[in-house]
């Protein structure tokens, strides 16, 4: 008989550890289906555990998650400690700072195509691989890295994956900018483009812990429980990763909207996606079959946070300049 069970992961930080958590946990045979909520940090769990205790539960389906613990104990609230935030937030108006200097001194076009920094792209999308990005879409390539060892072929389905995932995101970057082309005209366009960059600094206040996440897409979209892949399916999941529920890849999305041009926001995804595939292509190549998961409490993720708000702050001045 099915029961339903209600616990508590406390690491759990972000949208894409939902997706993480109910991914893992699916693939126990006594589990007919998983809920996990960011917002309470819940995991509602409904399954035939025969005469199992909830004590005994929480134990077997700890052993099949990789990065969070779940328990039967309501977590207490986290309290914001400001002296997490000092050092990251120095570190971010240093290198803010250096950016405006070069900005200043014209070096800084030597970087910039069409008006975009892709330096900070990549960087951010490196940053991404190795927190967020991991969650789901590292999850994928270990399941498509094990259907390929399994059945002894070739990387086909891996290459592809990649394929789809960097034209997905090439194309569709640039297909959002029109999105924000076709609502810009005259003032009307600035108010809009500011909409569009105070959403930009949400999403970094919430890369932050400050501030709750939102979510763009439903993670039905790219969860999967695929067991064996061909390089069509493969491709099509690559793609699908575009709209994985990541802060990151949300700002970038963000950030694209408020482009100009086709080209400028394709550019954009894309060399953000090539940022995240060293660490990705490494783990979905085999070459490392751990997982990276660096919790929301990492300087480096907290940097890039700032970064992002910063970028929002830096747009809005020059648009109402």
């Amino acid at each position: 008989m099915n029961k339903n069970y209600l616990f508590y992961a406390p690491k759990m930080h972000c949208n894409s550890c939902e997706i993480a958590i109910e991914s893992e946990l699916i693939k126990d045979r006594s589990v007919i289906k998983v809920n996990a909520k960011l917002k309470n940090k819940t995991v509602e769990v409904e399954g035939n555990f025969n005469n199992l205790s909830a004590f005994q539960i929480q134990e077997r389906l700890n052993k099949a998650l990789t990065n969070y613990k779940l328990t039967m104990e309501k977590p207490e609230p986290v309290l914001i400690k400001l002296e997490l935030y000092k050092k990251p937030l120095a570190y971010s108006i240093l290198i803010f700072t250096l950016y405006i200097f070069l900005q200043q001194l014209g070096l800084e076009k030597i970087i910039n195509i069409n008006g975009i920094n892709l330096i900070w792209v990549f960087v951010i999308g490196i940053i991404a691989s190795v927190s967020t990005c991991m969650a789901i879409v590292g999850g994928i390539l270990l399941s498509i890295s094990a259907s390929v060892a399994k059945n002894n072929s070739k990387k086909t389905p891996v290459i592809s994956f990649f394929v789809g995932r960097f034209l997905s995101f090439f194309i569709l970057g640039g297909a959002i900018t029109k999105i924000g082309t076709n609502l810009s005209y005259g003032d009307f366009g600035n108010f809009i483009n500011i909409i569009i960059y105070i959403v930009l600094i949400y999403i970094g206040l919430g890369i932050l812990d400050l501030v709750p996440k939102i979510r763009f897409f439903p993670k039905s979209l790219v969860k999967t429980n695929t067991t064996n892949y061909g390089t069509i399916p493969a491709f099509i999941l690559g793609a699908l990763t575009f709209f994985m529920p990541c802060g990151f890849t949300q700002s970038m999305q963000v950030y694209s909207l408020g482009l100009n041009h086709f080209l400028s926001g394709a550019l954009t995804m894309l060399v953000f996606a090539l940022g995240t595939f060293p660490v990705l292509g490494i783990l979905g190549f085999g070459i490392f079959k751990n997982r990276f998961n660096f919790s929301s409490n990492n300087i480096v993720f907290k940097v890039s946070g700032f970064i992002i708000i910063f970028l929002g702050i830096h747009n809005i001045y020059f648009l109402i300049k």
